[in-house]
């Protein structure tokens, strides 16, 4: 959300709507809040069950944040003065005490790896150009992307050991000059190696 946010709630339900499991409760939002973040521990959730993002926004005068006066008609857009609401989670399928992993200690093993965000895919995918890939870091990592056509050709090259700080960032590149085709973009952060297919239309 923007500055129009006024507060956000994201809970999960049973199907049956019998049982719920409170999320996240944000009930004076601060457009400085922006970001990502992880829980502690992981949060299990059972299979069938339904999650919900419930936002308010203020498009009125009465709102001392409102970047319009009077106010206008807003729509989804990325500027400040549009609005959005972005609610990513990121699951793996759950093994016998994941919950009890603490993910804010210090040290790691394979499991913890699996259970730290640390990427989203490309998008849009397919692209006619622009390409953005989200990453949140848990700490500060250098990273390296490269993109590869099918004959393993260098085909973009954003960036080389670029220090991403931690709790978000961003990768951007531009696939205007390569013809339509399968692109592989590989990912190097943290001593792991991600793999993501990019369609060029």
């Amino acid at each position: 959300m923007h500055l129009m946010g006024k507060s956000m709630k994201i809970f999960a339900t049973s199907l049956n709507g019998s049982d719920a499991l409170r999320l996240i409760d944000v009930p004076d939002w601060n457009f400085d809040r922006q970001g990502f973040y992880s829980f502690k521990n992981p949060v299990k959730i059972l299979a069938g069950y339904i999650i919900h993002a419930v936002t308010v926004y203020d498009n009125t005068p009465d709102n001392p944040f409102n970047p319009s006066s009077p106010p206008q008609r807003v729509t989804w857009s990325e500027a400040t003065t549009d609005e959005m609401l972005l609610c990513r989670f990121t699951h793996v399928n759950y093994q016998e005490g994941d919950e009890n992993i603490d993910l804010e200690a210090d040290g790691t093993n394979s499991r913890k790896k699996a259970l730290v965000v640390k990427f989203y895919s490309p998008y849009p995918n397919p692209a006619d150009g622009a390409v953005r890939s989200d990453i949140f870091p848990p700490k500060a990592e250098k990273v390296t992307c490269e993109v590869f056509d099918a004959a393993g050709r260098t085909a973009a090259f954003p960036c080389s050991e670029t220090l991403m700080p931690a709790g978000a960032g961003a990768l951007q590149f531009n696939l205007d000059h390569v013809p339509p085709g399968n692109y592989f973009m590989v990912l190097k952060v943290g001593g792991e190696t991600l793999t993501q297919r990019i369609v060029k239309r």
